[in-house]
């Protein structure tokens, strides 16, 4: 029981590791785009069908986005399949922060997913050694995504803890399908009575930027974890340990059997961010 636990542990390090690994830094100038009106119902359910021909690929960042826009709503796409990506997004969450270029009042930061520790450590240990072993990481990830109940709204410096089903009449969805993972948020615009309006109409420009926090919440996770898991690698070794979760690139080097709390070769210094200016347009 005692060894099956300590392999739990070591995968559950090695996926979150992933997430600190250096990625790439997708900040730079801001982008210039004009959103497009839906030729039908848009459906948020994390799945790229209502987003053909409409998404703008940046292959050199491994990432997609696209946006578009009703009188009501806008609705934005971002798909990536870089691992890394991925699994920093699904430790730290994605935001998205819409900035109004005339009522920064109205400016907020959406976050989601909310993975807690406590469900990394329970999907872990409901999988087990052996099923993890088995699985895909994305397996892995799509399960955390299916528990999602909620998100965070941060805005003048309050976060709120919104459901998933609301009558905010925001939606937000994530899936993770063949090894891209897809996310789809459709939020209010200033024309409506709800309490997180975009604060921008149509044939206005809105500012969004999206990004994944910085690596110290996935390595602050790490450290806790390292806290139950100390010198799991292996009593007295000076070799050096790789812990590869199936589907994952690399492993997490431990030095003299300690896992070292995502410290040492693991680079974490670049951020992911895309800022855009975008045009809403009309019909």
């Amino acid at each position: 029981m005692k060894n099956r636990t300590t392999n739990i542990r070591l995968l559950l390090l090695a996926v979150i590791a992933i997430a600190g690994m250096s990625i790439f830094s997708a900040c730079g100038s801001t982008q210039e785009l004009v959103s497009t009106w839906p030729s039908q119902n848009i459906t948020i359910d994390g799945k790229i069908n209502d987003w053909a021909g409409s998404l703008v690929a940046y292959p050199d960042d491994n990432y997609s986005i696209g946006f578009k826009n009703d009188n009501n709503n806008v609705y934005v796409c971002f798909t990536t399949s870089s691992r890394q990506l991925i699994g920093r997004i699904i430790a730290s969450g994605l935001n998205v922060s819409f900035e109004s270029a005339t009522d920064a009042s109205k400016n907020y930061t959406l976050k989601f997913p909310l993975v807690s520790q406590r469900s990394l450590l329970e999907i872990m240990t409901a999988f087990g050694a052996e099923g993890l072993a088995k699985e895909s990481i994305g397996t892995l990830y799509q399960d955390l995504l299916n528990r999602q109940i909620q998100f965070s709204i941060i805005q003048k410096e309050v976060e709120n803890t919104v459901p998933i089903k609301n009558t905010e009449g925001i939606e937000v969805k994530m899936n993770i399908d063949k090894d891209l993972l897809i996310y789809e948020l459709k939020v209010p615009l200033a024309n409506t009575k709800y309490s997180f309006p975009v604060g921008a109409l149509p044939g206005e420009i809105v500012k969004v930027i999206i990004n994944s926090d910085e690596t110290a919440s996935a390595m602050k996770l790490g450290q806790d974890l390292e806290g139950q898991t100390a010198n799991v690698g292996g009593k007295g070794s000076n070799s050096n340990r790789g812990v590869t979760g199936k589907g994952s690139r690399g492993g997490v080097g431990a030095n003299g059997g300690d896992i070292g709390g995502f410290g040492g070769n693991i680079q974490h210094k670049d951020k992911f961010e895309i800022e855009v200016k975008l045009k809403l347009t009309t019909k």
